[in-house]
């Protein structure tokens, strides 16, 4: 999976007072945009992948992180499909986006952010052949 790496604060990895310091310059960056060019970069080497759009990507960029990564070679939205009660109790990072969403409020949502861009939510089964 192509996406951005949100660690939890309260997980051992959210601690980073074990991180090896790497020397500036040296560091590949962890940003918005190395996501994108990571997605556009496995668009192009593996043209018939399927590489998601995902919610790490819609928790970085709240306006339209899903709607780029679609627009820069993710191919896939992933739904919200958790029951609204256990939603908050799945906190795989903070600040996760469309916690507060039902699967229907969800699907209403994705379909327009993808409608925004030209293109058409799909229904079928996404694997590939």
């Amino acid at each position: 999976m192509t996406g951005p790496y949100i660690s939890h604060s309260e997980t051992p990895l959210g601690d980073r007072s074990w991180v090896r310091r790497v020397p500036a310059g040296e560091q590949i960056p962890s940003d918005e945009l190395t996501v994108y060019k990571a997605v556009a970069l496995t668009r192009l080497v593996c043209p018939d992948s399927n590489i998601p759009s995902t919610t790490a990507l819609a928790t970085i960029n709240k306006v339209e992180g899903r709607e780029l990564g679609l627009m820069r070679g993710a191919n896939i939205v992933m739904p919200n499909l958790t029951p609204s009660e256990y939603r908050v109790n799945y906190e795989i990072y903070p600040d996760k986006a469309c916690v507060n969403e039902t699967a229907e409020m969800c699907r209403g949502c994705l379909q327009g952010r993808v409608e925004s861009i030209g293109r058409t939510l799909g229904t079928a089964p996404g694997g590939r052949a």
